[in-house]
Parts: C-alpha cells; structure tokens; sequence
C-alpha cells in the first residue's frame, strides 16, 4: 500500500514539475513589447489599446487626454503616461475612471522626459479621463498616455 502512494505522490509530483517548466518555457509577447516601451515616442500599443497624445504649452494650466482600455481577460493591466519636452518642469497627473471617479492614488507628480507606469487590478474597460496640469514647465511638452497588457 505504501509503494503505490508513494508512486501515486511521484507521478504528481513529476506531473507538476513538467506543467510549470512549460509554462516557464513560454515567453508571453507582452513581456518583450513592455520591455521595448522606454520613451513615448513609437510607442506600439497593445492590445488595440491607442496611444493618445495631446500637447501642453508652457503657458497653459492643463490638457486633458482620453486614453481607452478595450475589453481583455486577465487579472490587472498597466497605465502609462509620459510627457516629452526640450525643456524642464514637472506635470501633475490625475486619472479617473470610465465613471468619472478619481482613481489615482492623490496627485502622480512626475518631471518631463519619464516614463511612469501604474498597475490596476480588474481595471473597467472603457474611455479613461487623464488631467495632466503644468507645473513649471519652461518649454511646451508632448504628454501621452496608454494601456497594456
């Protein structure tokens, strides 16, 4: 009786293991793309997910951007926003929810010429609101913002 528990045991155990090094094998093709993502400029998006962009000049107190998340399976997905410009300052970000509720953790405050990404778990698909306000900008600044996988 023992014998066959134990073999019972090892045949699961050796099931398993070949399970998770399939799935270890696999490289899932978000992995790369997110890995390519460095600055906004020839950002691809994923997931029929577009990049929007919208310009904020030095003198202006905000621009407001509408990035939309599609339909998708899985547990969380990844916003990003970024804002490129040949001169300094920082950017306040809020972001609010296909509903209209503010669900950025208070104000993302973020200087230009980054990239920051933010993940959300069971995030609604939709059209998302972005309010990016200028801080101190000495230049005008291009701000985008995305989701991905």
């Amino acid at each position: 009786m023992k014998k066959r528990i134990s073999a019972f045991i090892f045949a699961i155990v050796m099931a398993l293991t070949m399970v998770v090094s399939a799935f270890a094998a696999e490289k899932p093709a978000y992995v790369e793309a997110k890995a390519e993502v460095g600055s906004a400029d020839g950002v691809t998006p994923l997931y029929d997910n577009p990049v929007v962009k919208e310009t904020l000049k030095a003198g202006e107190t905000s621009v407001t951007l509408y990035p939309t998340l599609a339909s998708y399976v899985g547990l969380s997905r990844y916003f990003s926003f970024s804002a490129t410009s040949d001169g300094t300052g920082v950017i306040c970000y809020e972001l609010y929810d296909p509903k209209g509720k503010l669900i950025s953790d208070g104000n993302w405050i973020v200087s230009v010429n980054r990239t920051e990404t933010v993940s959300f778990f069971l995030p609604s698909s939709g059209t998302y609101k972005l309010v990016a306000y200028n801080w101190g900008l000495t230049d005008d600044a291009d701000v985008y913002a995305w989701w991905e996988g």
